[in-house]
């Protein structure tokens, strides 16, 4: 579920609503804006909600600014390589992000 669209009270009430109905686990997408997806994960991980990271591999925030997709051709549609995904300065730029957010729910 993408919530990164919603405010941060919408994204409480939502998860709070599912943690209520006895729901223990919740599929949540990291999509931009990335900051606001990192907030829900935060509200669920707090909420005791097991959480499964949907992570969307043409998301453009995981890929340095100098990096661009490849031209597809015909019906392809342009993509990222996946040798240019978390180079290690994003991958600690993640890490401190999450870790800031939810200390002991994630490991990069």
């Amino acid at each position: 579920m993408n919530l990164a669209w919603l405010s941060r009270g919408d994204q409480e009430r939502i998860l709070t609503d599912i943690a209520a109905s006895g729901a223990t686990d919740v599929r949540l997408s990291l999509s931009r804006p990335v900051d606001k997806s990192i907030e829900a994960l935060a509200i669920a991980h707090r909420l005791g909600l097991r959480i499964l990271l949907e992570i969307q591999l043409g998301n453009k925030s995981y890929y340095p600014q100098s990096v661009g997709p490849r031209t597809g051709h015909g019906r392809i549609w342009d993509v990222y390589r996946l040798s240019d995904l978390i180079s290690p300065g994003i991958a600690r730029n993640c890490s401190k992000r999450f870790s800031a957010s939810m200390p002991s729910a994630f490991v990069l």
